[in-house]
């Protein structure tokens, strides 16, 4: 959507830097498999090869087998392998998961902002719509004008219903137990 139809993109958060922020990471586009989508295609295969030379497939003794095999590989339901990069024209042949691409606009969380998250589409829409300042990176003025092109196209937007988080100001005491327990560094 970024190369093609000039989407552009704004992130919040981040370490308290003034650098310039990925916008999308991961595998950008290529086919991911989890551990559970290679789980199925190898007992499929493995179940597949049996029937070919097996009249009556054990699956006790198939299943134990491939549980034994899992062993090596230490899996997790949350992980997964990239099975397929994405590799784009005029990047030398590189995977764009290797490729870094930050985005136009990176903008900080405030309080007001954790409180309410209606408060983080404001400032993104400000950014995009109103020519708000953004912390690092900015979106030009013909970006904003064709942003509000396609806002004039699209209609105004559906109320939106909210919830507010109350919260309570608390005192964190930082003594011995507290500084033992947080105040590592996070690399030595």
């Amino acid at each position: 959507m970024k190369r093609h139809a000039g989407v552009k993109s704004i992130v919040v958060g981040g370490r308290p830097t003034t650098s310039p922020m990925q916008a999308v990471g991961g595998v950008k586009g290529g086919r991911l498999g989890t551990w559970n989508d290679i789980h199925q295609m190898v007992y499929r295969n493995a179940l597949d090869l049996w029937r070919q030379n097996m009249s009556d497939p054990d699956y006790e003794y198939l299943n134990e087998e491939f549980i034994r095999h899992l062993e090596y590989v230490g899996w997790s339901s949350n992980a997964g392998i990239n099975l397929k990069d994405v590799v784009r024209d005029g990047e030398g042949g590189l995977p764009a998961h290797y490729v870094r691409e930050d985005a136009d606009c990176r903008l900080f969380y405030t309080r007001d902002m954790i409180i309410d998250v209606q408060n983080v589409w404001n400032k993104a829409a400000g950014v995009a719509w109103n020519g708000g300042k953004c912390v690092v990176g900015a979106l030009s003025k013909r970006d904003t004008m064709r942003l509000e092109n396609v806002r004039k196209q699209v209609g105004p937007s559906a109320p939106i219903k909210t919830k507010r988080v109350n919260f309570r100001e608390e005192t964190v005491v930082k003594d011995e137990v507290w500084k033992s327990k947080h105040g590592r560094k996070a690399l030595e």
